[in-house]
């Protein structure tokens, strides 16, 4: 795979962020998706619509997820965080 070996974290919260993050992960690249304790923006959206919850599973396939603490408290999340070589901001 072109991006294997390659690890970026997702803290995206809309289609678009979760998209591009799907495509490097079907390219290989190990993706981790960092949610906040409620979850994710677009997870909370497509809950509202009948038959959508699906959705946000298609848009962050290969993917590992976790749940964001709070980032000023936890200087080693930031320290993971900025230590890996792509970052996908909202």
């Amino acid at each position: 795979m072109l991006l294997s070996g390659t690890i970026v974290i997702d803290i995206t919260q809309f289609i678009s962020g979760s998209r591009c993050t799907q495509i490097l992960a079907d390219m290989g690249a190990e993706v981790i998706k960092v949610e906040p304790p409620k979850g994710d923006t677009l997870r909370l959206i497509f809950k509202l619509m009948a038959g959508a919850e699906r959705c946000y599973s298609v848009f962050n396939r290969n993917k590992c997820g976790i749940v964001r603490c709070d980032m000023y408290e936890h200087r080693s999340t930031n320290k993971y965080i900025c230590q890996n070589p792509v970052c996908v901001f909202p």
